[in-house]
C-alpha cells in the first residue's frame, strides 16, 4: 500500500475494509497525545513496507459512529483488522514490531 490513509467517517473506513484483506487501523489522538506522536513515524514507515492497508482516524475529528464500532479506552489504540473484523490489538510501537505482529 505505502501510505497511511486518514479517515472521518465509517463509511469511507468500510471502503477500505472492504479492498483490502489485511488492515492495520490506528485509532489516535495526534493533536495532544505524545504517544500518538511518537507512533505515527513509525507507523507511517510500517504502511511502506507492508502489503496491508494503514489507516489512521483521529478520535478528535471523526465521526461517532467510527468509535462505536471501534470503541477505545486509550489511545493509540492499534488495530487488525482481517476481512473486516478486527483479530487483534498491536502492541508494537515501532515498525519493525508492527510488521512482525502483523506476519
Amino acid at each position: 500500500m505505502g501510505e497511511v490513509r486518514k479517515v472521518r467517517t465509517l463509511a469511507e473506513l468500510h471502503e477500505i475494509v472492504n479492498e483490502n484483506d489485511t488492515v492495520v487501523l490506528d485509532l489516535a489522538a495526534p493533536s495532544w497525545c505524545v504517544p500518538c506522536q511518537r507512533l505515527a513515524p513509525h507507523f507511517k514507515k510500517a504502511a511502506e513496507k507492508s502489503e496491508a492497508a494503514f489507516v489512521e482516524v483521529d478520535i478528535e475529528d471523526a465521526d461517532q459512529a467510527i468509535l462505536n464500532t471501534y470503541p477505545t479506552q486509550t489511545v493509540p489504540t492499534v488495530l487488525l483488522l482481517r476481512t473486516g473484523e478486527p483479530t487483534a490489538t498491536l502492541k508494537g510501537r515501532t515498525s519493525v514490531a508492527l510488521l512482525k505482529e502483523i506476519g
